[in-house]
């Protein structure tokens, strides 16, 4: 914190965030349950961590110079200009009517890919049983999901992450405020969370819940008088809305049957502290002391692609194996540390974690050396979730590396310079 001068948007401070929360729950779980880590596995975490953080500080060091000079330049140029952003009436409505579609499509779809695996079930078990094919996508060939719905998909979310900046930082544009306007701009998020609820993922609510509070944390830092007084509220919101997203996790676990057996302190503390045991189990008995490289585990969103192109033969699953604990419990869940160790072995993780680190610092120095960009804050905040899910499994090379996630980045460049206004 005193390096990155109190910045908790800073890429280092999120990547911590997330290793200090499982380990308060991997601590809880060796007190009440015995279970204890190897030194190896304690130094493996560290220096992945120490490597991501030499990255971000030599991306800053970097791009310090050169963007400063560039910034200064774009300011005069910019000097006297008021940006805004202005969607016509007719095309919000629009974009309602294909988010509404959108969601009856998706519903179809489950419905069909649930009866493949639940003859007689309810439409609570159909959508449960449609999760596999969420793992096991060959399965369900026999049913595709149409471009229609898939082009429906890109459109909600790329607007509902463009209405979330508008929100946060328009709040005073007089446009905004009319109720019409308001009720089209809501009613485009709501169908987003429905969307995101029927894929029967709950990781896509996290990545949404992550790029919001980081769009908000960006908007408290530029209007708080001060940085002590806008970290302050910044903490204290991170906390609410991290208890509240725990037992939302949990309700939305009913509705994939995740939640029916389980409490959800149970539930947490194995979503949240197993996988370091789970980390250290592997590195133990299959890792030792060198990995074969280049293995299967990363960049499968890549794979998938060529697959589907018939470039490569063999399609490869996106879920690990289970491990088995003394205690009776299980998890899939290693950090995102086993993939890399797994494709590059321990030496190359180091470097996988540098680059990593790089490539976060110079996105997020470039926010600090260029704020009247208002696109690279949302490209940082909507980026920011492999960061901080490092602690549990491994995103940026199996989410950021993908077709749809190129997509949205495209579509929401393209949405920022269509609707934009300056007065």
């Amino acid at each position: 914190m005193y390096l990155a001068k109190y910045d908790i948007l800073s890429p280092s401070i999120v990547l911590i965030a997330g290793f200090i929360i499982t380990s308060l729950s991997s601590l809880y779980i060796s007190i009440t349950s015995d279970f204890s880590i190897n030194i190896t596995t304690y130094l493996v975490v560290v220096t992945s961590i120490m490597f991501f953080m030499l990255g971000e500080g030599t991306a800053r060091v970097l791009v310090n110079s050169a963007k400063n000079t560039k910034t200064k330049q774009n300011n005069n140029h910019l000097n006297g200009y008021y940006i805004n952003y202005h969607i016509p009436q007719p095309l919000l409505y629009i974009i309602v009517l294909i988010a509404l579609i959108t969601c009856l499509g998706q519903y179809e779809y489950i419905i069909e890919t649930g009866r493949l695996f639940s003859k007689d079930g309810g439409t609570l078990e159909l959508i449960a049983a449609s999760r596999i094919c969420t793992v096991e996508p060959l399965a369900c060939e026999s049913v595709p999901f149409s471009m229609a719905n898939k082009i429906g998909l890109l459109l909600t979310k790329g607007m509902s992450y463009f209405i979330v900046y508008l929100i946060i930082f328009k709040e005073d544009d007089k446009k905004l405020k009319r109720k019409v306007s308001r009720f089209a701009l809501y009613s485009i998020l709501v169908f987003f969370c429905i969307q995101l609820l029927l894929s029967t993922a709950r990781t896509g609510f996290i990545y949404f819940l992550i790029y919001c509070f980081a769009m908000w944390a960006f908007f408290k830092y530029q209007s708080e008088c001060t940085r002590e007084k806008a970290v302050k509220k910044i903490l204290n919101k991170a906390i609410k809305i991290f208890v509240i997203s725990c037992v939302a996790f949990y309700i939305l676990g009913y509705f994939t049957s995740k939640s029916n057996d389980v409490a959800i302190v149970d539930m947490l503390i194995g979503y949240t502290g197993y996988q370091n045991f789970a980390l250290d189990l592997y590195l133990e008995s299959e890792c030792n002391s060198f990995c074969t490289p280049i293995g299967p585990e990363t960049f499968y969103g890549v794979r998938s692609f060529l697959y589907s192109l018939g470039v490569v033969e063999d399609w490869m699953k996106s879920n690990l194996s289970f491990v088995e604990f003394k205690n009776g419990r299980s998890s899939n869940i290693y950090t995102a540390i086993r993939r890399i160790v797994s494709d590059f072995s321990l030496v190359g993780s180091c470097l996988y974690f540098f680059i990593f680190g790089v490539i976060y610092g110079w996105l997020y120095k470039n926010i600090q050396l260029n704020k009247n960009n208002d696109f690279s804050i949302v490209l940082y905040s909507m980026l920011l979730f492999p960061v901080f899910m490092s602690a549990w499994d491994e995103r940026f090379s199996n989410v950021v590396f993908s077709i749809f996630m190129l997509a949205n980045v495209v579509f929401l460049y393209c949405t920022f310079h269509i609707f934009k206004r300056r007065s």
